[in-house]
């Protein structure tokens, strides 16, 4: 009998219990200090999304130096063939004040035109980084009904089921030739300003690169073209990875 209420006692019956709970208390509270480690530092991440933005800015503003340079060469010329200047050079003052207008009016139309660019170039990318869009384009796409062209349709009508059958992926077309217009231009630009072979065209680096005549490749202006053209997308997609980061253990923490 005494060993029959051993059996049946309190301290027996919590043995089981706890036996089928050891194996879960330590997954759950290294997931949950997990959690809150992170909770407690997401405010590193914080940072980070910042300064890498703050980077961004700072890149932005040497990579709008050529397009600068291309409107100051442009619209310099223009304005020194009219006489203008030569006129305003005679009044000391308003030569300066007129100068100075000009290099910050030459500095907003290089910003414009870099940042006309640069919406081109990563249109696609924010599309590609929105769920939504994906998401109901990728729907449409599967349930989008296409029009059947037939020989004796007026050609009038063959266009406008061509341009239906294309709706769904449009816009993402659109953007990829965008992108493709916007990274010419960049680099067009890119290579007058910072030209691969002193005072040398595009004819010289290819007899350059043809015949292995590495020495007269200005590297500084090679190193300048390319952060120039895809310095700015690699920050993007920086800022796209740390806010990934903070959203994915915001949404681990509200699991817990």
């Amino acid at each position: 009998m005494a060993f029959g209420r051993k059996a049946n006692s309190p301290g027996t019956t919590r043995n089981p219990r706890s036996t089928t709970d050891i194996p879960h208390r330590p997954t759950s509270r290294g997931n949950r200090n997990f959690f809150r480690a992170n909770a407690e530092n997401i405010w590193f991440l914080h940072i980070a999304y910042w300064l890498a933005a703050s980077v961004g800015i700072i890149i932005a503003l040497f990579n709008v130096i050529p397009y600068e340079r291309a409107v100051r060469y442009l619209f310099g010329r223009a304005i020194a063939d009219s006489g203008i200047l030569e006129i305003v050079s005679q009044v000391p003052v308003i030569n300066a004040v007129v100068g100075v207008s000009a290099i910050t009016a030459f500095w907003i139309i290089g910003i414009v035109f870099w940042g006309l660019l640069q919406m081109m170039e990563l249109f696609e990318k924010f599309l590609r980084r929105n769920r939504a869009f994906m998401q109901y384009t990728i729907d449409d796409a599967n349930s989008h009904q296409k029009y059947v062209i037939h020989e004796d349709d007026d050609p009038l009508l063959v266009a406008m089921k061509q341009f239906y059958n294309r709706l769904p992926l449009l816009t993402m077309r659109d953007a990829r030739k965008a992108k493709l217009i916007a990274y010419t231009i960049d680099l067009c630009v890119c290579i007058w300003i910072y030209p691969p072979i002193e005072n040398g065209g595009p004819g010289e680096l290819m007899i350059v690169l043809l015949t292995g005549q590495w020495s007269l490749i200005a590297w500084a202006n090679v190193v300048a073209l390319f952060a120039t053209l895809f310095i700015v997308e690699i920050v993007v997609d920086i800022l796209f990875w740390i806010s990934d980061l903070i959203r994915f253990v915001q949404v681990g923490m509200k699991l817990q």
